[in-house]
């Protein structure tokens, strides 16, 4: 029996995030940030680092695809 199995994706993450911890996850290429909501005008202390302010953002993976050898066949 040969099973193929995918890892699993991680759910989505809100967290607050300053600029500079931000920024950090920006460069990341698996990692998509967005900000939660644009109007937010109140910062919170980042959950990051837990020293600056900064605003929620939903943190998620990317999915990333895979690549084929060519080999198999595809459905």
């Amino acid at each position: 029996m040969d099973y193929k199995t995918e890892p699993k994706q991680q759910e989505p993450q809100l967290i607050c995030l300053c600029a500079a911890c931000a920024s950090a996850f920006y460069n990341v290429p698996t990692i998509r940030i967005k900000r939660a909501d644009r109007y937010q005008f109140v910062k919170d202390t980042c959950t990051y680092c837990g020293i600056r302010s900064g605003y929620d953002y939903i943190v998620a993976p990317r999915k990333v695809p895979q690549r084929h050898s060519g080999n198999e066949a595809t459905p």
